[in-house]
């Protein structure tokens, strides 16, 4: 199913017991201040977190401008729809400051996260995403605290789900070749004492 910001807005409606609107638009002041909630919170719980689906990897673009920093030797431009850095290609010491990344290496591939669009986010984050926009507003609007506590617990819980489920994607390799695994294979509760 292809979500979208009215969706994700009536979904956190539903889990603070409000109606929900035809669009956030002309529903009010209430779905207005959603709408901007939801401008913020998106991009913040993306860039926040290690979501695979919203992670992708970019070569950098070098600037032939000297960095303004003795300690590095190149400058690149981050890509347009940086959020977060998760780590570079090949690894490396780096640095970055506003939109720039610097570096001492001539070439920089840069895995980074970024906001996708939301028609294309699963619904495990779908999920997460209306418990945040929820839990925001849970103590001014719904006006009850013990509403605003267990929301803000259930969106820890869900968000511990959808880490988990994106994590599927990227599975942890096998540690057979590990040198703490070798070292452990020749120690003592292999030399017939165990």
């Amino acid at each position: 199913m292809a979500w979208s910001k009215l969706d994700v807005i009536n979904l956190a409606f539903s889990l603070l017991n409000k109606s929900s609107v035809g669009d956030v638009v002309n529903s009010g002041v209430f779905a207005d201040s959603a709408s901007r909630a939801y401008e913020l919170l998106f991009p913040s719980s993306i860039s926040g977190k290690s979501w695979r689906f919203a992670t992708t990897s970019q070569e950098l673009n070098q600037l032939v401008t000297e960095p303004p920093i003795d300690r590095w030797q190149y400058q690149y431009q981050l890509p347009s729809d940086y959020l977060a850095a998760v780590r570079t290609y090949p690894r490396m010491d780096f640095q970055i400051y506003g939109d720039k990344l610097y570096s001492n290496h001539n070439a920089v591939v840069l895995e980074y996260r970024f906001q996708p669009d939301i028609t294309h986010c699963p619904a495990y984050y779908i999920h997460y995403l209306a418990y945040v926009i929820a839990a925001w507003y849970a103590d001014s609007v719904a006006e009850n605290e013990k509403l605003a506590e267990r929301l803000l617990t259930l969106s820890d819980r869900q968000l511990g789900e959808a880490l988990f489920t994106d994590s599927q994607s990227h599975p942890t390799p096998s540690m057979e070749n590990n040198p703490v695994i070798l070292s452990r294979m020749g120690g003592w509760y292999n030399d017939g004492r165990c």
